[in-house]
């Protein structure tokens, strides 16, 4: 729905900008939360009102053996006790007041939510921290949030106790002991003891309730550069992303309901699970944490047996590579009758059928499907662009809606989402979210005009910018960025979006690692990521290019089960070896060719690398996006060599 016009460029400074548009159900207005909640306080008291006794919070008890045993849970009622007594200790602990900083460094788990629960009850301002981020970006995020009161769980207090200041009041810990040489540097207590406080209390506090502009939460972004940046989310922006989201899914026929659950594992630091956990609780479902180790999130899942299951990319290809592999190791024909199904419910669906219609419940599926536990009914993809060809495979045998959707952390998460039951929106982002306003803004100089007709895309495309009440209102001290939706000011989101005729958005492209080489022509290279990431020796990469020089040359992860029989033609063995790196580069070219890359746009020179790209060595952010300068730093000498030869 087109709710402003076009604005006209001058064909200089000043960039052409697309139509304003916003989703035709919302043409009435944007949605309220059900129940008139305004907060996020309001969310959790109506779920404690109307769920009381069902499943709240539910984890895994490690057994004799030290090994994850069954999930147990607590109620919404048992639930909302310990929040009351948390909330009790904490004052009586730290002296909190409202608008007090909180931080929480600590992997998932039910300590984290309830917390959080905690801070929205007593109008306290909580201040996430990555568990994957070291020692200094976590001091830095500690003293720059300038927090009264931080709750860890064991393994990281030590790292908050050194970056405490003298200030600070205390240091709950969600599990295990405290050591007795950290208590002088800082007053540290465990969750137990809180909650012990709280009851010898006696009455427990009144809540403080929040109004809908005071803040919920700094959400501090991860960085591909530079130090980490505070994102200001008030309570009004979580609520109108969770209405938004409770819309859309009724629209499709499809809610989040009570008896739903989900399984926490992405990082409850990033705003995707923060945001998809309050969604669950508001509705009544119960959220699974996970046992902590990334290795075992597939187990969790079968024992836990979720309805909804959110993911990045990076997980879901992970299941995708995992089923390939073991059909790979089948008799050839069941890999045949596989393979033919698998064609026939793919015609199916893209014939409009729903995927979780009885029929196309094909048996061959099955164990697929209870790879993650198999009762799931609503599956989700965010963080970054989810291949074409893994999305198709999940709509094909997990036998649910699978939907990708499209957020920042200054926009709460969630600003576009697909139809979980149109096979044409395949590969976008789908169309805008309920509470969402988008217009795009021509860059001519990679080849993007927002009324059409550019030379990368004869669709209208451009930057991506939004508008709408899910919006943060500015950067944690720096109060020259504030983005207040009240005043329709757009925040500019550096991702270049197309806009496809059925009123879906496919981002396409990024502004801010744009560069360009010595010729003169632009690169993204975070697009040819993404074509080069397809070429089956490729497990991760890294496109570079310097300024200087008129060619680009990457570094690669390889899949080694791929590269080698391909390398062990030339009869070498060691993956670094030199006709290893030409084997990739060969491939990389190929699936170059096949997506009609420009000349340019071609790798001439490749690197393997044993060591993958994470967060743990640095070289990726917590939400999976790479680090430049830092592989830059990391493969400096390989990169000049490349560059040489």
């Amino acid at each position: 729905l087109q709710v402003e016009p076009a604005v006209q460029g001058d064909g200089g400074r000043r960039p052409s900008l697309s139509p304003v548009y916003r989703h035709v159900w919302s043409q009435d207005g944007f949605p309220r939360a059900p129940f008139g909640a305004a907060t996020s306080y309001d969310l959790w008291r109506n779920s404690v009102q109307r769920q009381g006794p069902a499943p709240c919070l539910a984890w895994r008890i490690a057994t004799q053996d030290g090994k994850p045993g069954p999930f147990i849970s607590i109620s919404y009622d048992e639930t909302e006790r310990q929040v009351e007594l948390l909330s009790a200790g904490l004052a009586a602990a730290a002296g909190l007041r409202a608008g007090e900083r909180v931080a929480v460094y600590a992997a998932n788990c039910p300590e984290w939510m309830l917390v959080l629960q905690a801070c929205n009850r007593m109008n306290y301002v909580c201040v996430p921290v990555y568990d994957t981020l070291g020692r200094d970006a976590v001091q830095y995020v500690v003293n720059h949030s300038g927090r009264t009161c931080s709750s860890s769980s064991s393994g990281t207090i030590a790292a908050i106790a050194s970056s405490a200041s003298h200030e600070a009041n205390s240091v709950a810990v969600t599990d295990g002991e405290v050591k007795d040489a950290m208590r002088p540097r800082v007053r540290c207590t465990t969750y137990t003891e809180l909650l012990e406080l709280g009851m010898r209390a006696g009455a427990v506090p009144p809540p403080q309730p929040p109004r809908p502009r005071d803040l919920t939460t700094i959400m501090y972004t991860s960085g591909t550069t530079g130090e980490p940046k505070g994102v200001q989310l008030p309570h009004s922006a979580v609520v109108a992303t969770i209405a938004s989201l409770a819309a859309a899914l009724e629209h499709y026929n499809e809610q989040v309901r009570p008896g739903d659950s989900m399984l926490s594992y992405l990082p409850l630091a990033h705003i995707f699970d923060r945001v998809s956990e309050e969604t669950c609780l508001a509705a009544g479902g119960c959220i699974g944490y996970w046992s902590g180790d990334v290795t075992r999130v597939g187990e969790d899942a079968v024992a836990f047996k979720p309805t909804v299951f959110i993911g990045v990319p990076r997980v879901y290809d992970k299941f995708f590579e995992t089923v390939q592999e073991r059909l790979a190791q089948v008799h050839w024909l069941r890999r045949s009758i596989f393979q033919a199904m698998y064609d026939r419910k793919l015609a199916v669906l893209r014939g409009g059928a729903r995927p979780d219609a009885a029929t196309l419940r094909l048996i061959v599926f099955g164990r697929v499907r209870r790879g993650l536990g198999g009762r799931l009914r609503l599956v989700v993809s965010g963080g970054a662009p989810l291949s074409y060809r893994v999305e198709e495979f999940l709509r094909v045998t997990l036998g649910c809606p699978v939907s990708q959707g499209y957020g920042l952390t200054e926009t709460c998460a969630a600003s576009f989402l697909q139809n979980p039951y149109d096979c044409a929106q395949a590969g976008s982002v789908g169309p805008p979210l309920l509470c969402t306003e988008f217009r795009l803004r021509s860059v001519p100089d990679m080849g993007y005009l927002a009324e059409g007709g550019g030379e990368m895309s004869q669709m209208p495309a451009g930057e991506l910018l939004l508008r709408g009440p899910q919006l943060f209102t500015g950067m944690y001290e720096e109060e020259e960025e504030v983005h207040d939706p009240r005043r329709g000011r757009w925040f500019c989101t550096g991702d270049i979006a197309t806009l496809r005729p059925d009123g879906s958005l496919e981002i396409v492209d990024r502004i801010k690692n744009m560069f360009k080489l010595s010729q003169g022509e632009y690169i993204s290279p975070e697009h040819l990521e993404a074509v080069y990431g397809e070429a089956p020796v490729v497990e991760q990469i890294w496109v570079y290019g310097d300024s200087r020089k008129p060619f680009l040359v990457a570094v690669v992860v390889p899949k080694l089960r791929e590269v080698l029989p391909l390398a062990g033609k030339m009869e070498i063995i060691a993956p670094g070896a030199p006709a290893a790196a030409a084997a990739a580069a060969a491939a990389a070219k190929a699936i170059g060719r096949v997506n009609h890359l420009r000349g340019f746009e071609i790798v001439r020179a490749v690197h393997l690398v044993p060591e993958p790209f994470s967060p743990d060595n640095g070289l990726m952010t917590a939400t999976l996006k790479l680090r430049r300068p830092m592989l830059l730093r990391r493969y400096r000498r390989e990169v000049d060599e490349m560059y040489e030869q």
